[in-house]
Order: C-alpha cells, then sequence, then structure tokens
C-alpha cells in the first residue's frame, strides 16, 4: 500500500517501513532454518535480536 500511496516518501515513514520488513524477513528466514540447519538458526536468530534492539532503540525503550 505505502508504494502507490507515496509513504514512502516521509523519511520516517520509510525508515519504519523498512525496519519492519527486516524483522519480518529475518523471522521467516528463521523459521525455515530451523528445521533445517540448527547453526544457521541460532546465526539468524541473533540477527533478528539485532533488528529488534535497532527498533527499540529508535522507539526509546
Amino acid at each position: 500500500m505505502c508504494t502507490y500511496r507515496g509513504c514512502r516518501d516521509f523519511s520516517l515513514t520509510s525508515r519504519l517501513t523498512a525496519e519492519h520488513e527486516a524483522i519480518v524477513n529475518a523471522a521467516g528466514r528463521l523459521r525455515t532454518a530451523i528445521g533445517t540447519d540448527p547453526a544457521e538458526a541460532t546465526a539468524l536468530l541473533a540477527d533478528l535480536r539485532a533488528a529488534y534492539t535497532m527498533r527499540a532503540a529508535f522507539r526509546g525503550e
């Protein structure tokens, strides 16, 4: 929706959308790796935690 409505033209909305997409994509990769590659899942969990930490820091939590 934001693509055609121009929401990403606003820096804050664009940043929040990019962070949300990164978290969703990392969670999907983690979900896949859990059943197939435990070592990869561990690394992906670290990536996901970093994305959440970055998000929390932005929000002042």
